[in-house]
């Protein structure tokens, strides 16, 4: 399980560590989840069209989806549209959940989705969830998913939270 914030983070970015860290408390450490947690997820122009790269630190980016590796990641794609108003902004944000079920809840004859589903929306509670998607292709439907197989299919999970994110210009230039 890796954290990836952003350091001496401002804006949007430093409310993005205040969900990372609500996320990390409520789902790693209460409940085990131990999942990966990325910043944002930005949309890159590959030539196999937009794919999701994550930030990790520095220079590297990792490209997520899927990861068999790990139990999970999370990760938030911003809308590309933010309301202003002196100083204190709106931006709608996806929370991106790719999860493997059977990883975090254990090998289980029955598919466990909706109970991570809801574990995932009482964390963000604090934020109030505006909207669910899923499937891989409502949750990434800005971004190239032709390649993934299996995307929905036991063990894998992939689901977002639309929240609003209200934050402030903290950055004195």
């Amino acid at each position: 399980m890796a954290v990836y914030k952003k350091d001496n983070a401002v804006g949007i970015d430093a409310k993005i560590n205040d969900v990372i860290d609500q996320l990390n408390d409520v789902l790693n450490v209460l409940q085990s989840w131990n999942v990966n947690i990325y910043h944002r997820i930005y949309k890159e122009t590959t030539k196999q069209g937009v794919s999701p790269y994550a930030h990790l630190s520095g220079k590297e980016y990792l490209p997520v989806f899927n990861n068999d590796r790990v139990n999970g990641e999370i990760g938030f794609i911003l809308d590309d549209n933010r309301d202003i108003n002196s100083g204190t902004n709106t931006v709608n944000c996806d929370v991106v959940f790719s999860v493997n079920i059977e990883k975090i809840l254990g090998t289980s004859n029955i598919r466990e989705d909706e109970r991570l589903i809801i574990s995932a929306r009482q964390a963000l509670s604090i934020y109030n969830p505006t909207g669910l998607k899923t499937r891989i292709k409502n949750v990434y439907s800005e971004f190239n998913t032709d390649k993934i197989a299996y995307a929905d299919m036991q063990p894998f999970l992939n689901f977002s939270y639309v929240i609003k994110l209200v934050y402030t210009e903290n950055c004195i230039l």
